[in-house]
């Protein structure tokens, strides 16, 4: 079943790009993600923190991390592909704007699995609460934390080196720790606690480094409360479970979603204000997903921070619209941005509806880092090299709008072919670092390409090592359009350029002091012109 649907997404982004009419799956999960799905019930006000923003625009932007924006890609991309009916577990507001955009929708079992799915959400969110209720019984005596902040899904390569288990260390990191240690933080000693995926990580509880302390969390907080409290907390969730139940009966799905969230929306409300996390960092990867107790948690005093830690999600390969992106950049809504530099500021404001999110810059940005050192010789000069991972062709098609076809297995092969030939001919070696650990999701092809590459020109270093390591050993940069690893290495002083295979791109560079290199002959030049 798996193998057919991805077919189905290859299909239709087939019929789509031959139709040129790859920007309209973008267009129509724009108009859908705007449609009001609320009422304007009092019950409402029960189930959402107390905000600035409108209760629809929180709402949305939490159902569509539940949901999935890649979902709604999916049912809207396959849709395209031939079949008969478009089926998807959408609400009745959603399927009725696809009905009126000519989609012929299977009405009945549309409505049939999003009622299942709402189902689902109204039994998960009183199992949270129980648990909850559980925890905090658990904790009742337990000394309760103050003075540290909340890592949300983080990996260890984003921690210091000593979580990592590794016997060789590098004497100097580049992960988000050290960031956060030399530009936001102070000297206080803190806790770190965290979430992760990581099962390593997840065995981790009070560990030191100087005077800091880390220890996994599933939750941004001890989930405690005094007695007196608690019994408040018991009134409150059982109201809501109450409320939940009869939002189900009379329709309002949105607050049965919302019945997970409601526990830690309590705690963050009635927990001591010192209890409470004084910093909250989320990344990329959770751009839309920002949970209601981190609105409650702003207004009790927490800064709550989105990391911006890649920029190659604003660049635009589609050649008939200049301002088109994968997302809906209007609706987020984070109290504080931490992206790259004056430009990505700008760029960001550009889209942001409310104009007084607060956006911080210090001119590089570090994330990931894998605790070694590279141990390159200081006999060979090496040109450090960042190409952009291409992914198979069910999932190239399922996040790409591409109609000039940049991000493909012949382009990454070509973009690292060209610099080889060209660096050879002046006895450089290069160092190439894909972004992320390629997987089942990415082209087979590349992979075997990589596997199979002269290691007397090119060694492949470990993805999760700080592309800055590479930069500190290396005579200058080349980057496939546009990642953020051209920043670092420009911000550094490196002649740094990207290299456009396809000769067809504009510049989109948030710095436009960036070469881009739009053919072999101007490569070969760049290189033979590197001192």
């Amino acid at each position: 079943m798996l193998k057919k649907n991805l077919i189905k997404i290859i299909y239709g982004y087939r019929n789509l790009f031959k139709a040129n009419k790859l920007d309209t799956i973008s267009k129509y999960q724009e108009e859908i993600s705007k449609i009001n799905l609320l009422d304007n019930s009092i019950v409402n006000n029960f189930f959402f923190p107390k905000t600035k923003y409108d209760k629809n625009t929180v709402f949305i932007n939490f159902f569509l991390s539940k949901i999935g924006i890649l979902n709604l890609r999916y049912y809207l991309i396959k849709s395209f592909s031939g079949e008969e009916k478009f089926v998807a577990p959408f609400p009745n507001e959603w399927l009725n704007y696809l009905v009126k955009n000519n989609f012929k929708v299977n009405m009945f079992v549309s409505k049939l699995l999003f009622k299942f799915i709402v189902l689902k959400y109204f039994f998960y969110g009183i199992l949270v609460n129980l648990k909850i209720i559980l925890l905090i019984i658990k904790n009742f005596f337990s000394n309760d934390f103050k003075n540290f902040i909340f890592l949300n899904n983080i990996n260890p390569t984003n921690l210091p080196s000593f979580l990592n288990k590794l016997e060789i260390n590098s004497k100097k990191n580049y992960s988000f720790y050290d960031f956060y240690k030399l530009n936001i933080g102070n000297d206080e000693n803190k806790l770190f606690l965290f979430s992760t995926a990581n099962k390593e990580l997840k065995k981790i509880n009070s560990k030191k480094i100087e005077n800091d302390t880390f220890s996994f969390s599933n939750y941004p907080v001890l989930v405690s409360l005094p007695f007196k409290d608690f019994i408040i907390f018991i009134r409150d969730t059982l109201v809501k479970i109450l409320l939940s139940l009869i939002s189900l009966i009379t329709g309002k799905y949105w607050n049965v979603f919302l019945l997970s969230e409601q526990p830690l929306m309590s705690i963050s409300r009635i927990k001591a204000k010192d209890h409470l996390p004084k910093e909250i960092f989320f990344h990329l990867s959770d751009l839309y997903h920002r949970p209601l107790w981190t609105y409650e948690m702003q207004n009790r005093g927490s800064n709550i921070y989105m990391i911006w830690y890649s920029t190659n999600n604003q660049a635009n390969y589609n050649r008939t619209i200049e301002d088109k992106f994968f997302y809906d950049w209007s609706r987020i809504i984070w109290q504080n941005h931490v992206v790259w530099n004056e430009n990505h500021k700008k760029w960001l404001l550009k889209y942001l509806k409310d104009k007084n999110q607060n956006i911080i810059f210090y001119n590089y940005l570090w994330f990931n880092d894998f605790p070694i050192s590279l141990n390159l010789s200081n006999d060979r000069k090496y040109i450090s090299v960042f190409p952009v991972a291409p992914y198979r062709k069910a999932y190239f098609s399922l996040f790409n709008e591409d109609e000039y076809q940049i991000l493909t297995c012949k382009n990454q092969i070509k973009f690292i072919k060209d610099i080889l030939e060209s660096a050879m001919e002046k006895k450089y070696m290069i160092l190439i670092k894909n972004k992320r650990v390629l997987g089942p999701h990415h082209d087979k092809m590349f992979i075997n390409f990589l596997d199979n590459v002269d290691d007397r020109y090119i060694k492949i270093i470990k993805e999760d090592i700080s592309p800055v390591k590479l930069l500190k050993k290396s005579v200058a940069s080349i980057n496939f359009p546009f990642t953020s690893t051209a920043y670092l290495a420009h911000n550094s002083g490196l002649p740094t350029a990207y290299y456009d295979v396809t000769g067809r791109l504009k510049n989109f560079s948030l710095d436009q002091n960036i070469d881009l290199l739009n053919n072999k002959s101007q490569l070969s030049e760049w290189i033979n012109s590197l001192k």
